[in-house]
C-alpha cells in the first residue's frame, strides 16, 4: 500500500475539473471541497471528510476528473497509485454479475412484454426498458454522484449508447433502404448485452455525403458530444450505407474524448463494416468495439468496462479470426482494424502482453487485406496502430527487432498521414516514431538516430501545444528532453543539455505532483539527469557547475520522495543512485574528504 502523502494549505487547489488522472487520493486529515462548473459559476457538490476516497474510477481509466477539489483548512491526502487500485478492483466484483441463478418465475405472474423502443427527439432523454430489467419491481436506487466521485464500493453502471439514423444519401435511390429499420435492428442486437443501455436518437447526423468522413470528423464529433453531454450518455453510434447497399459502416463518438495518445484510440474516421441485417455472430465483435470506443464518464462505468472488455473480446476472437468468406477484403480489414483497437485498449487497461501480441497479429491480418492505393487512410491508420502496439511490446522486452518493426510501421503510416490532412494522427505518429528511435538509440548508441528522434518530437510539437493538448504536449516535451540529454552527452554540448533541462521545466508546468505523481517524478528525474550531465560538461570546460549540481540534487530528491511513497522500489533505487552521484560530485567540488570506512575509525590493535 502506498505511503506517499501530500499536504495542502487552506484554499490550495488539489486538482481541477476535467484534469487527466493516473492516481486516486484518500483523505487522511482535514476536509476537501468538491465543485463542478455550472451556468453561473462553480457549484459546491460535496465536502469530503477523512476516510473517504477521491477519483478511484477516474484513475483506473486515466480519464478526466469529474470535479475540482480544493483544501478546506490544512489537508493531508494519501496517494493511491493505479496499480494499487487495479489490485483492489480484481478482488471486488464491480461489474454486473451475469452468472447468478435467475429467480424462479411465480406461476401467477404474467410475463411483462418489453415496450417498443421510443425515439428521442432533439436530445429528449427517455429511458427504454431492457430485457434484463424487471419492470414489475421497484428500481434500485442508483449510485449517487458522491458515491461515483468518491469511489465508493458499488456495482458498475451501464454505459448509455445512442444510435443515430443511418445515412443513405450516398445511394442513387436512398428510399430503397429502410434506415430506421436498420438502426432498430442494430439496437435490438445490443439490448440484451451486459453493461449497456441502448437508445435510438431521431435527429440526423450533420454529414455531407459528398465529402469524405475524415474531413468532417471535427464537426461531427462536436455535434455528437453536445447531444451526449446534454443527455448524460456515453457513446453515439452513427454511420452510412454506401452503394451497393449491402454493408453499413458504423462510426463512434465518445462523450468524453480520449486525451492521451494510447494504443487503440478510436476516431470518427474509423468505421466498423457490418453486413446489413447482420446476424448474432457479429454481436460480440460489435460490443467489444463499443467498449473500446467509449471513454466512460463515471467511476461505475469505468469499472464496468474494465470488468467486461476482456471477456467479450475473448468471445469474439474466434469469429474475427475466421470471418465469413462473403465479406469483401476491405470489409474484413475494417473489422480487424476496429477489433485490433479493442484488443489494444484491453491490453492497455490490463497491462497484458498477450492481448497486445494478439492486437499486433490482427492489425497485420488487416494490412494483408488492404493496399495503400485502394484505401490509403485506412491502410495508414492500421500501420500507425500496429506501430503503437509493437512499441508497447518493445518496452516490455529487450528485442531490438520489435522496435525496428515499430519504426517501419510509423514510417509507412507517415507516407500517407500528412500534417495538412491528418494533423493529430500525423503528430501522434511523429511522437511515437521519436520514442522508438530514441529507445533503439539507447541500445545501439547511434548519434544519427538520436537526431532523427529529436526531429520527430519537434514535428509533433508543431501540432500539439500547451493550449490545445496540454497533457500530450507535456509528454512530448518530456520525450524531447530525454533524447536531448542523450545527444548532449554524446556530443558534449552544453547548449543541447540546457535545452533538455528547459524542456523538463516546461513539461513540469503541466505535469503536477497532485494530478500525476508518477509523471511528475519521472520528469523531475529527467531534469536531474540533464542538469547533472550539464554540470559534468561545465566542469570539463573549467566552468562553474555548483548551481546545476544543486538543482540536480533537488530534482532527484523530489522524484525519490514520490517513488518511495508509491513503493516504486526499482525507480526509487535508480533515483537514489543518481542522487548519491550528484551529492558525491558536490562534496568533491566543496573539497570534502570521502567518508571514512567503518574500519578506519577503529583503534589500531597493539
Amino acid at each position: 500500500m502506498s505511503t506517499e502523502e501530500l499536504t495542502f494549505n487552506d484554499g490550495d487547489a488539489i486538482f481541477g475539473e476535467m484534469e487527466p488522472s493516473d492516481c486516486a487520493f484518500e483523505v487522511i486529515k482535514g476536509e476537501v471541497e468538491l465543485t463542478v462548473a455550472g451556468k453561473k459559476g462553480r457549484v459546491d457538490v460535496a465536502v469530503v471528510k477523512p476516510g473517504a476516497r477521491l477519483s478511484e474510477g477516474e484513475a483506473l481509466e486515466r480519464s478526466s476528473r469529474g470535479a475540482a477539489a480544493k483544501a478546506m483548512g490544512e489537508v493531508t491526502l494519501r496517494v493511491i497509485s493505479r496499480t494499487e487500485l487495479l489490485k483492489t478492483a480484481k478482488k471486488t466484483n464491480f461489474g454486473p454479475d451475469r452468472t447468478e441463478k435467475a429467480p424462479e418465475k411465480a406461476p401467477e405472474k404474467a410475463m411483462v412484454p418489453v415496450a417498443e423502443p421510443a425515439l428521442l427527439i432533439d436530445g429528449q432523454a427517455e429511458q427504454l426498458p431492457l430485457d434484463d430489467e424487471e419492470p414489475a419491481k421497484p428500481k434500485k436506487q442508483k449510485a449517487s454522484f458522491f458515491q461515483r466521485l468518491l469511489g465508493g464500493r458499488f456495482k458498475g453502471e451501464k454505459m448509455v449508447v445512442y444510435i443515430a439514423p443511418l445515412i443513405t444519401t450516398h445511394l442513387n435511390e436512398p428510399d430503397q433502404i429502410d434506415a430506421t429499420a436498420e438502426a432498430h435492428h442494430l439496437m435490438c442486437s445490443l439490448v440484451r448485452q451486459a453493461g449497456l443501455k441502448v437508445k435510438l436518437y431521431a435527429k440526423q447526423v450533420p454529414f455531407d455525403a459528398a465529402e469524405a468522413a475524415i474531413f468532417q470528423a471535427t464537426d461531427v464529433e462536436s455535434w455528437g458530444r453536445g447531444i451526449l453531454k446534454k443527455n448524460s450518455a456515453d457513446l453515439m453510434i452513427w454511420g452510412e450505407i454506401p452503394p451497393p447497399a449491402t454493408t453499413v459502416y458504423l462510426r463512434f463518438i465518445s462523450a468524453v474524448p480520449c486525451e492521451d495518445d494510447r494504443p487503440g484510440t478510436f476516431n470518427t474516421s474509423q468505421a466498423l463494416a457490418l453486413p446489413l441485417g447482420f446476424g448474432p455472430e457479429f454481436t460480440d465483435l460489435l460490443v467489444a468495439v463499443i467498449f473500446a470506443a467509449t471513454m466512460p464518464g463515471t467511476d461505475g462505468k469505468a469499472l464496468t468496462r474494465l470488468n467486461l472488455i476482456a471477456k467479450i473480446i475473448d468471445k469474439a476472437l474466434p469469429f474475427v479470426r475466421a470471418l465469413p468468406p462473403d465479406l469483401t477484403s476491405v470489409e474484413r480489414a475494417h473489422i480487424r482494424i476496429c477489433f485490433g483497437n479493442a484488443l489494444a485498449t484491453a491490453g492497455w487497461l490490463h497491462k497484458s502482453s498477450d492481448l497486445d501480441h494478439t492486437a499486433a497479429q490482427i492489425y497485420q491480418e488487416a494490412l494483408s487485406e488492404l493496399t495503400r492505393e485502394e484505401e490509403p487512410a485506412s491502410w495508414a491508420m492500421a500501420q500507425k496502430h500496429l506501430g503503437s502496439v509493437l512499441q508497447v511490446l518493445a518496452e516490455r522486452s529487450e528485442g531490438a527487432d520489435v522496435l525496428e518493426a515499430s519504426i517501419d510501421a510509423f514510417n509507412a503510416a507517415l507516407k500517407v498521414l500528412t500534417r495538412l490532412d491528418f494533423p493529430l494522427e500525423w503528430a501522434s505518429a511523429q511522437n511515437r516514431l521519436g520514442q522508438s528511435l530514441y529507445r533503439l538509440d539507447r541500445r545501439t548508441e547511434d548519434v544519427e538516430m538520436t537526431k532523427h528522434s529529436l526531429s520527430a518530437f519537434q514535428s509533433a510539437l508543431q501540432v500539439y501545444s500547451k493550449t490545445n493538448k496540454p497533457d500530450i504536449w507535456a509528454d512530448v516535451m518530456n520525450n524531447f528532453a530525454q533524447a536531448a540529454q542523450v545527444l548532449g552527452e554524446q556530443l558534449r554540448n552544453t547548449e543541447v543539455l540546457e535545452k533538455a533541462a528547459d524542456a523538463c521545466r516546461q513539461a513540469l508546468s503541466v505535469r503536477t505532483k497532485g494530478k500525476s505523481p508518477h509523471g511528475w517524478a519521472a520528469t523531475q528525474n529527467n531534469l536531474g539527469a540533464a542538469l547533472f550531465l550539464l554540470a559534468k560538461q561545465l566542469l570539463m570546460e573549467k566552468k562553474a557547475a555548483e548551481e546545476p549540481l544543486c538543482q540536480a540534487a533537488d530534482a532527484f530528491r523530489k522524484a525519490l520522495d514520490v517513488y518511495t511513497g508509491l513503493n516504486a522500489e526499482n525507480l526509487a533505487r535508480i533515483t537514489g543512485r543518481n542522487l548519491s552521484r550528484v551529492e558525491g560530485a558536490l562534496d568533491k567540488l566543496h573539497g570534502k574528504p570521502a567518508p571514512k570506512l567503518r574500519w578506519e575509525n577503529e583503534p589500531a590493535k597493539p
